[in-house]
């Protein structure tokens, strides 16, 4: 079905090291009365920039959901 995914790609760059890749891959699905989104994304990470473990992931994570978060107030405004 045409436009139901986006797929993009990222590197992330702290000071001249290059800290981690991702690919990303969101899919809107119709559901019940709205859309489901669903955000998957996949990460190399570089030169223990951000270290490894449950420490960087969660800032990741925890970013993403910000974002995520915004645009969802954005789209449900009421005129």
């Amino acid at each position: 079905m045409p436009n139901e995914r986006i797929v993009y790609t990222y590197d992330m760059w702290l000071d001249d090291a290059h800290a981690s890749t991702s690919v990303t891959t969101v899919v809107f699905e119709e559901v019940d009365g709205g859309t489901r989104l669903t955000f998957t994304e996949q990460g190399v990470h570089l030169d223990g920039v951000h270290g490894p473990g449950p420490e960087a992931a969660a800032g990741r994570e925890e970013g993403t959901r910000g974002l995520l978060e915004n645009i969802a107030q954005v789209l449900c405004k009421q005129p």
